[in-house]
């Protein structure tokens, strides 16, 4: 008996076809869109793409002129970009929104905080900086005294003291002195890694499995942190630096992400190209590591 291949969103009625495709991860719905010409039409549907940012972003309102396809990949470039209010009062956004320039003359203050743009609830999401001291200014210390990580929206970031990565604020972060913090406990991961300006620092958020791995020069350090299963698809978790004074610390947008989460320092990076879906495990926002999202 011969088989007939069939197209199962050619059989299926579309309001079937989109509540079926809302509901997976934000990286299968962007990789079948690249089976072919119908998959790419039907895939952008608003009823599909209304449900993943409401899931991944908590986001239910948008600019009626804006389809939710397009909102969602508008969505998913705030993740590389600071927040304009978000972040301590001696810090300057420039007008990229990825560079943020610390002032040196914070005298009293250290760790100044500042916040990612976007927050998250699932998928997988890579985020790195650089930093450097100011042309104007000296290093305030004899070693670099900055932190990388995440927390939900309730981290302070407006106050003239230091903050930090507390169980109140589900924060999780990478010191350069080399410590690693999960809610306000120190996290014992073997010999200290430490961090000076010069270095690349991130992490790749994994929101699926609840993980994050921090990285040095794209180099994983330590092991995967495990998050609290109470966060997960419920809290949206953004990117936070605490900065040195007299710092500028920059948003590497195309830089090379890890390919799996917790791979081996010896594991090939994959570039990520400027068409490219930087998520991982549903890259969508960050939730594909190689998924186009171009069109």
């Amino acid at each position: 008996m011969e088989l007939v291949k069939r197209d199962l969103l050619s059989i299926l009625p579309l309001d079937v076809t989109c509540e079926i495709f809302s509901q997976l991860n934000v990286e299968l719905v962007l990789q079948s869109r690249q089976l072919s010409k119908h998959f790419a039409v039907i895939l952008t549907h608003d009823a599909i793409w209304r449900n993943i940012v409401k899931r991944v972003y908590g986001v239910v309102t948008k600019d009626p002129a804006m389809d939710w396809y397009s909102f969602y990949k508008a969505l998913m470039e705030r993740w590389f970009l600071w927040d304009e209010v978000a972040h301590h009062p001696g810090i300057i956004i420039d007008s990229t929104g990825k560079v943020a320039t610390c002032e040196p003359s914070c005298k009293n203050d250290t760790h100044l905080p500042i916040r990612g743009k976007q927050g998250v609830k699932e998928g997988r999401y890579f985020f790195e900086v650089s930093v450097k001291h100011r042309d104007d200014s000296k290093p305030s210390f004899s070693s670099l005294l900055c932190a990388i990580g995440v927390s939900d929206k309730t981290m302070p970031t407006d106050r003239k003291v230091g903050a930090g990565y507390t169980k109140e604020n589900n924060g999780i972060g990478y010191y350069s002195s080399g410590f690693q913090f999960a809610y306000g406990k120190d996290i014992d991961y073997g010999s200290r890694v430490t961090y000076k300006v010069g270095n690349t620092i991130g992490f790749l958020l994994d929101m699926n499995i609840g993980e994050i791995q921090f990285y040095r020069d794209s180099k994983p350090v330590g092991k995967p942190i495990k998050m609290r299963e109470e966060v997960l698809g419920k809290v949206e978790m953004y990117p936070v630096v605490l900065s040195e004074r007299g710092l500028i610390v920059s948003v590497n947008r195309y830089s090379k992400v890890p390919s799996l989460l917790a791979t081996p320092a010896s594991s090939p990076m994959v570039p990520v190209k400027q068409n490219v879906h930087k998520h991982c495990s549903s890259f969508p926002a960050n939730h594909e590591l190689m998924v186009s999202v171009s069109d």
